[in-house]
């Protein structure tokens, strides 16, 4: 629901690699705009108005208002984080897909409409894709999927177009015989192309700081805020507690260790207390030790609180995808190597020193009694507290995905590069009539919901010039 572009400046480098400028930003930015109908914060310039996705302010509580503060205290400009210009460091509030405040998907946007209107669109529910088709030359003519107890396939008039995302396109390239020589082997697949698919997989990733304890009514507690007052101000309204996403600002950070011209850290707030149900939905969402919910979150139970989601915006660590075995209902194994290379682990940890320091040494937080809980986590202990051996310890205990997942079928110039599976035009590799179009072919620092919408449209005009 957040609406984010991420750092736009990388299709000046997308680009670059690929000898294709019209990956360039500046051409990037109008299917933004195209895409967009924006009613948020900032400068409508820098937008788009009558798009398929509104966007709207997020309602934004107290401590959020401090937190923007508190940046600007600490000589960081408060800016939009989704302006037509390179990613800067600064803060901002974050708009929302919404319209009334209420989600607005893609689906929302671009299908629900036309479903039922055109006939050359057919959804096939209950079904999941096994293999790509192809020729003894390699052309792909179809797709096999399996739906309600049978294989069956889709026969294609002129191509196939792959977007199941950044885990299952990889995992179907490999099905279908396209993927490394050797682990295709070992699982014996017969391999039709040798290409590194699933070797770059990349992420957004990064550490939870907090909770910061604050006064009393600054931040979101469900308990006490989603009222029957609350529910009625979103149903007439669509404004008030029901509607914020409970992420309501972002920060970018320069440090140390970043590359150059991308601000190496991005933080999250995240605007809600440890209230009943916390450690269930954390649990789920994140893996996270049930000892560490019940010895160290629990501390702040039923107090105002928030945390700041601390991530790197582009790690130099890379992981991988493999195939469990050649059952295609199998899930694939996933291993992101989060904080295996020393940069990352350094620059994690600076940034979670810089997010600290925005709470503890400003006036805007020290209004509100903005505090750290003073406890270091379980399995931490053993380190001195508030040292950089004590933070990267917690980063690793508290590692948390942003869900931005991407590079596992990457883009790249020609067939010469050894780390590219597809082509500027997202064309495989050593085939023929088959594209990959999602974030399995993007870098990680562009990735987002926004920008593979605006993504999708880019390709559109040239997969319909093609044709």
């Amino acid at each position: 629901m957040l609406f984010m572009r991420g750092m736009v400046q990388d299709f000046d480098n997308l680009a670059n690699l690929t000898g294709e400028p019209s990956w360039r930003m500046e051409n990037m930015m109008s299917f933004y705009k195209a895409l967009e109908d924006y009613h948020g914060y900032f400068d409508n310039t820098q937008h788009g108005k009558g798009g398929n996705l509104p966007l709207q302010k997020c309602d934004l509580r107290r401590v959020t208002r401090h937190y923007l503060k508190a940046g600007q205290e600490m000589g960081y400009k408060l800016r939009d984080g989704n302006s037509a210009e390179r990613a800067t460091n600064g803060f901002a509030p974050l708009d929302l897909f919404q319209r009334n405040g209420r989600r607005w998907t893609a689906y929302d946007g671009y299908i629900k409409n036309i479903i039922t209107k055109r006939k050359s669109l057919q959804v096939k529910k209950h079904s999941i894709a096994t293999k790509i088709i192809l020729d003894d030359t390699n052309r792909a003519i179809g797709v096999e999927y399996y739906q309600n107890g049978k294989y069956k396939t889709a026969y294609a008039s002129k191509e196939v177009i792959l977007s199941a995302g950044p885990i299952q396109s990889p995992k179907l390239l490999m099905l279908s015989g396209i993927g490394p020589r050797r682990h295709l082997e070992e699982i014996g697949i017969p391999v039709k192309i040798d290409l590194p698919v699933g070797q770059n997989l990349q992420d957004r990733y990064g550490a939870l700081l907090g909770p910061f304890v604050t006064e009393n009514g600054s931040s979101f507690l469900s308990e006490r805020d989603l009222n029957l007052r609350a529910f009625e101000e979103w149903q007439t309204q669509g404004t008030g507690p029901v509607q914020s996403a409970r992420i309501e600002a972002n920060a970018y950070y320069t440090t140390s260790y970043s590359k150059p011209e991308i601000p190496g850290i991005t933080t999250y707030l995240y605007v809600f207390s440890v209230d009943s149900n916390f450690g269930e939905l954390v649990s789920q969402a994140f893996n996270i030790n049930s000892r560490i919910i019940e010895d160290y979150f629990n501390k702040a139970k039923q107090l105002d609180s928030f945390f700041q989601f601390v991530t790197l915006s582009s790690p130099s660590g890379t992981g991988e995808l493999l195939l469990r075995d050649k059952n295609p209902f199998s899930p694939p194994i996933i291993d992101p190597k989060y904080l295996q290379h020393p940069n990352d682990v350094k620059e994690l940890v600076e940034g979670l020193k810089i997010s600290l320091d925005l709470v503890e040494k400003t006036k805007s937080f020290q209004q509100i009694n903005g505090t750290l809980l003073a406890a270091p986590i379980p399995g931490c202990e053993s380190h001195l507290f508030r040292s950089d051996e004590y933070w990267e310890c917690l980063a690793r205990h508290l590692t948390f995905t942003a869900y931005k997942y991407a590079g596992s079928v990457p883009i790249g110039k020609d067939s010469f590069d050894s780390k590219a599976v597809v082509d500027s035009r997202m064309r495989v590799f050593g085939t023929s009539n088959l594209r990959v179009v999602d974030s399995s072919a993007m870098p990680t620092s562009v990735v987002s919901h926004a920008t593979m919408q605006a993504v999708g449209e880019f390709a559109s005009q040239f997969i319909l010039k093609r044709w």
